[in-house]
């Protein structure tokens, strides 16, 4: 099967989790006896794990090099990569959203966002589509398909910046295009750093489960605000001794 052909079923795969995705919540909410909740995480979960691994039996045995005169990295530089990759989309996050206040204000939230918030902080399974199947299914699409296509006609920061576009229409986050570009152009590095996709996907994995943290955390009775503060008295207390050993 050629790459061309593969990377279409890529595409319609996506767009058929999304419809699919959306006709299963509507079906649950009338049909089932499923709490709102709980019908909008499955309508999530099963169309998502679906896609994740259509889209992995697509992808397999099929990569293309990104730079072709360079080999894929080895175990250790990938798990190097893959940190890497966390860091810098949550520091590209961050100037993503200094830039967008800087021009218009500071964003506003993500519905989008807010809403998936809502139902994990009730039904945790719904974790599985966020830190797991979501950026499977993303990376590939948006980061080998789309990325890698254009980046074989223009140079990197057009390729990164138009594919963070597409990503940011799709989850319908138009006006926070500098914070999803952020994490866009990390990814976009670290996957031609590496040469190999799993390093994005992984990088995603982890950033959505950093981000989703606080949500487990209060879900399994832990108070977040306390560990918060305890967190911020450690560190006012240990900040002056380190201070003092290097001076």
């Amino acid at each position: 099967m050629s790459y061309t052909l593969r990377y279409w079923l890529i595409v319609i795969a996506f767009i058929v989790a999304q419809v699919l995705s959306l006709t299963l919540g509507i079906v649950f909410g009338l049909f089932s006896n499923m709490s709102l909740e709980t019908a909008m995480s499955m309508a999530v979960i099963i169309p998502f794990f679906l896609g994740a691994v259509t889209m992995m039996l697509l992808i397999r045995n099929a990569h293309p090099l990104m730079r072709p005169e360079k080999p894929r990295s080895n175990i250790g530089p990938t798990i190097g990569w893959i940190f890497a990759g966390v860091a810098l989309a949550l520091i590209g996050q961050n100037l993503g959203f200094a830039i967008q206040s800087g021009l218009y204000g500071a964003p506003r939230e993500s519905e989008n966002t807010m809403m998936l918030l809502e139902v994990m902080s009730s039904v945790p399974i719904m974790l599985l589509a966020v830190v797991i199947f979501g950026p499977i299914m993303e990376e590939i699409l948006f980061r080998q398909v789309i990325f890698g296509k254009l980046y074989k006609h223009m140079n990197f920061f057009f390729a990164a910046g138009l594919s963070s576009l597409a990503f940011s229409i799709v989850h319908m986050e138009i006006a926070n295009i500098f914070v999803y570009a952020g994490a866009g152009f990390a990814f976009a590095f670290v996957y031609v750093m590496s040469n190999r996709i799993i390093v994005p996907i992984i990088a995603h994995c982890l950033m959505n489960a950093v981000a989703s943290l606080p949500i487990l955390l209060e879900y399994l009775g832990y108070d977040v605000l306390e560990m918060m503060e305890n967190v911020e008295q450690m560190t006012q207390f240990i900040t002056p001794l380190i201070g003092v050993f290097f001076s």
